[in-house]
């Protein structure tokens, strides 16, 4: 059955970003934990005093990126760097810490390895000591930061790689500093204490481990602080989600990973409650614009998938006229969609050939589950009069430019069918 054949056979040939884990054979497996840890109350009651200090406060020239610098300094930590050594008390305040160490208590009792990225200079310090006599380690964690020439680097590399493969040992770095240029497989650990705001920047910081010569499956972890009272947006889930956000992108439709004005506006606004466009879609239509053909299909089918739709792409060659399938999630009283992608890079509207494709299309997809509807998106500035007109006669959705991100957020909120 043509349904069937398509659920389950290959995927079609599509333009794709090589991915190591992808690509590269030999490499074991990596997962990602993340691990939302509740703020204790003094951290809790210091993230909200910020908070209602930025809302009250005007808007000034610079006021957006002190405000959030401040959400996430407390976000690690709700008390400026010590004097004196850290113990379990200090520890117990931040909830980001508090996870981390859960995490390492659970390694050293596998005897495994583990990189810590954090990006506080003061607190790299004041772990070290810390770390080495709660895990009774004869020498302490070593850092690689700004601070450490490259031999220095290369010098702690080399002794974290030749210790022991069944002793428990950490290491701690800065993402810029630690991110790149270094091979520690002897971890196979990697937690992200502190977030880069570029995720390119952080998956190089994974890659210190997760590359050849690695020999044990990697677990990478993402502890969050999770503010107690679930009406207060709490910045590392916000962040996040930015970063996924930007990560997937860059996979899916080889956009830049990097972090922009409007990623910031768009943190801000969802942390402090302000209104900004947070909700809408992920992508604007300069950027829209400028994909080649099969990408535009892969985003429309990807930001289906985000809605709960099981979507697919149909095979390069007989597809029949149709780009791609659409499952409602169960229950959902959705439409499954039959979709036809037409990108454009002109400003003619739709043509009429993209509705008739589609059209003839529906006898080879019976066997998608009832009911189901045709819709033909594009990025033109609209569709001509006999576009309209066929579409009309044979009940085919027409998205547009104009309609596109709206019917994306609809779908997103569970309105569109």
């Amino acid at each position: 059955m043509e349904l069937k054949k398509l659920l389950e056979g290959e995927d079609p040939e599509v333009m794709l970003r090589r991915m190591k884990e992808d690509h590269l054979e030999g490499l074991p497996s990596k997962r990602s934990e993340i691990l939302e840890t509740t703020m204790s109350k003094v951290q809790a009651d210091a993230y909200s005093k910020v908070l209602a200090e930025i809302r009250d406060s005007s808007s000034e020239p610079g006021s957006m990126l002190k405000a959030l610098q401040a959400l996430r300094s407390i976000s690690l930590h709700p008390y400026a760097a010590l004097d004196t050594d850290i113990d379990d008390d200090y520890i117990s305040h931040s909830a980001r810490l508090k996870a981390t160490i859960g995490i390492l208590d659970s390694i050293y009792k596998q005897g495994e390895k583990a990189l810590v990225f954090l990006e506080s200079l003061d607190l790299q310090q004041l772990l070290v000591p810390y770390l080495q006599k709660r895990y009774h380690l004869s020498s302490p964690p070593m850092i690689i930061n700004g601070k450490v020439s490259g031999q220095k680097r290369q010098e702690r590399v080399g002794i974290f790689q030749n210790k022991n493969n069944k002793t428990f040992d950490v290491m701690i770095l800065s993402p810029k500093a630690g991110g790149v240029g270094l091979t520690l497989t002897a971890a196979n650990h990697v937690i992200h204490l502190s977030r880069w705001w570029n995720p390119a920047v952080e998956d190089q910081c994974t890659d210190r481990v997760f590359r050849i010569g690695q020999n044990k499956d990697v677990t990478v972890y993402y502890p969050l602080a999770v503010h107690p009272d679930s009406n207060t947006s709490s910045f590392d889930k916000n962040l996040h989600y930015l970063l996924e956000k930007k990560r997937r992108l860059s996979r899916d439709v080889l956009t830049p990973p990097s972090g922009t004005d409007q990623d910031l506006t768009d943190l801000f606004g969802k942390t402090v409650g302000r209104d900004t466009d947070f909700g809408k879609t992920d992508i604007s239509f300069d950027q829209i614009d400028i994909l080649e053909p099969v990408a535009f299909e892969r985003f429309i089918l990807g930001e289906l998938s985000r809605c709960g739709y099981e979507g697919r792409m149909t095979p390069r060659t007989g597809d029949h006229g149709a780009d791609g399938i659409a499952l409602a999630p169960k229950g959902s009283g959705k439409n499954n969609l039959i979709i036809q992608c037409k990108h454009t890079q002109g400003t003619l509207p739709c043509k009429e050939d993209a509705v008739i494709e589609i059209i003839n299309s529906l006898e080879y997809y019976q066997d998608l589950p009832k009911p189901f509807k045709a819709v033909v998106v594009t990025n033109a500035h609209g569709f001509t009069k006999k576009a309209k007109e066929i579409a009309g006669n044979k009940s085919v959705m027409l998205i547009d430019r104009y309609s596109l991100l709206e019917w994306l957020k609809q779908s997103m909120v569970g309105k569109s069918n």
